[in-house]
């Protein structure tokens, strides 16, 4: 959809790619970047135009080249600058330098060699009515696909429809069935209910003989005098003393801890007291100052300091780094 242009502005290359490019696929933009391709300083021209495209990241690829020459007029591109220039870029690189028979290092560098600039041009874009024929094509292929499967299915549908026989053939036999599951699960009713009521009548004859108002008596009375009994030896009685004594003995030892936790509090700020009055911080608070090695050894005397020693010197607020000199 874009492509880059690094050549000479001067010359028939531009021109002649312009033309091509645009004969051949008219909505293509071209990004134009103009730099010397011989001379001095033409080398350093051609790698920054390449740098400068390739980082804008709008091009889709870039044509790098110039017309035919002596070996001096295309030198320069056969500096390294220009050779390492294509090598990192990110964006694709054509080479065209020179004729078919001129060989530069950036052609062996570059993503593609092209013999001549014009050649070139007619590799990054295709013919606009290549493209349209082939669309046409694929177009009247899918056509004709798409006819003929619709063919096949009309065919497939017919037969399947053959196929397929009258509904209600299908219901009314069906029907027939449903009826007679009917008649078969009503005469299965009927059966089972005239076996629950035999059954019901017998239960209630056997019911009668027990007499289950007369046991239902005797077994009151059993359980009163088993009520009785169990009353005689409730241990509610027993569990309220002993909950008495329980609530005594909790509030005793609530006390004795309470009292041992305050001596120990005491005892612990106390502790405290002492503790901090020994601190060496309180030392350093004075003026004072704690020398250390970097191995932590505490340096008390003259002779545990050398020239060029590191030191760690703790004070009141933090610490202090420093060198014997």
């Amino acid at each position: 959809q874009c492509v880059g242009l690094i050549t000479s502005s001067h010359g028939a290359v531009l021109r002649d790619m312009v033309r091509i490019l645009k004969s051949r696929m008219p909505g293509v933009d071209i990004l134009f970047s103009p730099v010397r391709v011989q001379g001095a300083g033409a080398a350093l021209e051609i790698k920054a135009a390449i740098e400068l495209l390739d980082q804008m990241g709008c091009c889709d690829v870039i044509i790098v080249g110039r017309g035919g020459g002596s070996l001096e007029d295309l030198w320069p591109f056969n500096e390294e600058v220009v050779a390492r220039a294509i090598f990192n870029a990110r964006t694709p690189i054509i080479s065209a330098v020179g004729h078919e028979t001129d060989f530069s290092i950036s052609d062996f560098v570059a993503d593609i060699r092209a013999a001549t600039p014009t050649h070139a041009a007619t590799m990054v874009v295709p013919e606009l009515s290549d493209l349209m024929a082939e669309i046409e094509g694929a177009k009247l292929h899918l056509l004709l696909r798409l006819r003929a499967q619709i063919r096949g299915s009309s065919l497939l549908v017919a037969e399947q429809k053959k196929l397929l026989k009258d509904p209600r053939i299908l219901l009314f036999k069906h029907w027939q069935g449903l009826d007679e599951r009917s008649k078969h699960l009503q005469d299965l009713l009927s059966a089972s209910l005239k076996n629950n009521r035999q059954q019901i009548a017998q239960l209630s004859t056997r019911l009668s003989f027990v007499a289950p108002l007369r046991m239902l008596r005797h077994k009151k009375e059993a359980l009163f005098s088993a009520k009785s009994s169990l009353a005689r030896l409730n241990p509610a009685q027993k569990i309220m003393l002993h909950a008495r004594d329980v609530a005594a003995y909790q509030k005793s030892l609530n006390d004795r801890l309470l009292g041992i936790f305050a001596h120990k509090k005491n005892a612990f700020g106390e502790a405290l007291v002492k503790l901090d009055a020994l601190s060496p911080l309180k030392v350093l608070v004075r003026g004072y100052s704690l020398v250390q090695a970097e191995d932590g050894r505490i340096l008390s005397k003259t002779a545990d300091f050398s020239s060029g020693q590191s030191l760690l010197i703790r004070v009141e607020d933090g610490e202090v780094r420093a060198k014997v000199s």
